[in-house]
């Protein structure tokens, strides 16, 4: 997607538009704009980093009894968050640096690779179990839905930035990349993964706002999706009990409701503000 010349965008790019003759800007939607730096959104960044101390303190005060007690180290899951957050980190730097005409040449082939993927996690003998989620290879798993999260939005914001001018039109603006996503979705829903489906139909959603669809389109979209999701949930026991499991939480203390039992104790121990950092007694096992 494209940002104006001059708006912040982290790390990201921005269009340098050629003016007209009447000294009005090209529209950014074509392509002989050329594509230049844009500054970095300090307040994105200081989220970013604050989202991530914040996780650093959460992971360490949730984990380290257990780490304690299970391996002898109650700084284990700690450590192995800050190796994630660093490879996370250089994966950012390196990301923000690689020009958008990059992404663009990515797009096609990175949405290939992922719907490759997904249909091959559903041939018999490479996926195990009823749930064909991953695919290992030796000591690897791979998870091709985490794939298509970025393919879709790769793709998405490559599609949608070259129909801007026809975004309004919902038959040559939407429904094309609708029919790609819907495929990607498909695809995960059988797997079946339910969330990460439902996932990639918000991304959508979201994407088609940003680049400024019409409500009225958003709201047939969104309504057609509850539609679908309904029956996805009705058509497996398993999801419905899952759904419904909150009108009694004591009856699936140890299965579905495991969740909500854990939360009403924790209010009932420490109220709406909690006991305070660092004492929770659950973490404990009691």
């Amino acid at each position: 997607m494209w940002v104006p010349t001059g708006a912040p965008s982290c790390f990201g790019w921005a269009y340098t538009t050629p003016a007209r003759g009447n000294g009005t800007a090209v529209s950014p939607a074509r392509e002989d704009g050329e594509l230049r730096r844009g500054p970095c959104d300090p307040w994105l960044l200081l989220a970013v980093c604050l989202l991530i101390l914040i996780g650093e303190v959460m992971v360490f005060n949730t984990t380290y009894f257990y780490a304690f007690e299970r391996f002898d180290n109650p700084y284990r899951f700690v450590w192995k968050h800050q190796v994630a957050v660093a490879l996370g980190s250089i994966g950012l730097l390196i990301a923000a640096f690689v020009p958008s005409t990059v992404y663009r040449l990515l797009t096609y082939p990175v949405l290939l690779l992922a719907l490759c993927g997904l249909f091959l996690v559903l041939l018999p003998g490479v996926a195990h179990g009823s749930v064909r989620r991953w695919i290992t290879f030796g000591q690897l798993n791979f998870q091709p839905s985490e794939l298509a999260k970025i393919a879709v939005a790769l793709y998405l914001a490559h599609a949608l930035a070259k129909r801007v001018q026809r975004i309004a039109d919902f038959a040559r603006g939407l429904v094309p990349p609708l029919l790609v996503v819907g495929c990607v979705v498909a695809l995960i829903a059988v797997e079946p993964d339910l969330g990460g489906a439902v996932l990639i139909a918000l991304l959508l959603l979201a994407m088609f706002f940003v680049a400024g669809a019409q409500v009225r389109h958003l709201l047939l979209l969104t309504g057609s999706g509850l539609l679908l999701l309904t029956c996805a949930i009705f058509a497996a026991d398993y999801r419905l009990e899952r759904l419904v499991s909150f009108l009694d939480p004591a009856a699936h203390r140890q299965g579905t409701g495991y969740q909500l039992n854990q939360s009403l104790l924790a209010f009932g121990a420490g109220g709406v503000s909690g006991v305070g950092l660092g004492e929770s007694r659950q973490k404990l096992f009691f």
